[in-house]
C-alpha cells in the first residue's frame, strides 16, 4: 500500500498529496516539499493515510504543466474543460466543459490521454529521482523560477 499526506500551501487553498517518505508526519505539522513551483512550505491537513491498492496508478506528467480535465466513457462520450470535481467549482466558479457524444471524438480524446500517460513517470520512479542530489535540485528550482522570463 502506498502512503500519502495531504498538504495545503494557502489557508483556504487546495490540498495536494505527497509521499511522506516514511516520516512520522501528523495533521498540523508543517513540511517542506518540492513542487512544480520549487521548494515550498505547507501545512499538513491530513496525516499519513494509505491508498487502497486497487489498481490505481499515480503518475507525474514530465513534459511541463498539465492542468487539463478530460473524461472518456465507453469510447462514446467525452468531456474536456476547466471544471474541477468539487462543490466550489460547480457552485461558485465560472467553469465550462464541452461534451461530445461522438465515438470518433471520444477516441481522439482517449488518444490524447494515452499520449500524456506515456509521457508520465510512475510515482515510485519519481521518488527514486529525488536522490538526484541537492545541487541539481536547487539548480532546477532556480531555473524554474526564471522560466517565466524566457
Amino acid at each position: 500500500m502506498k502512503k500519502v499526506i495531504s498538504v495545503r500551501f494557502k489557508e483556504n487553498g487546495k490540498s495536494y498529496y505527497f509521499d511522506p517518505a516514511g516520516a512520522d508526519i501528523k495533521t498540523g505539522d508543517y513540511v517542506i516539499v518540492e513542487t512544480a513551483r520549487g521548494i515550498e512550505c505547507g501545512e499538513v491537513v491530513q496525516g499519513v493515510k494509505e491508498i487502497a491498492d486497487a489498481g490505481v496508478r499515480v503518475l507525474f506528467y514530465d513534459r511541463g504543466f498539465n492542468h487539463s480535465k478530460l473524461l472518456v466513457s465507453d469510447d462514446l462520450l467525452a468531456t474536456i474543460g476547466s471544471t474541477n470535481v468539487d462543490f466550489r467549482s460547480f457552485e461558485h466558479d465560472f467553469e465550462s466543459n464541452v461534451f461530445f457524444y461522438d465515438q470518433a471524438m471520444a477516441l481522439r480524446v482517449k488518444q490524447v490521454f494515452l499520449d500524456d500517460e506515456a509521457d508520465s513517470i510512475p510515482l515510485d520512479q519519481l521518488r527514486e529521482g529525488a536522490s538526484r542530489g541537492l545541487l541539481l535540485r536547487l539548480w532546477e528550482s532556480l531555473v524554474r523560477l526564471m522560466s517565466p522570463l524566457m
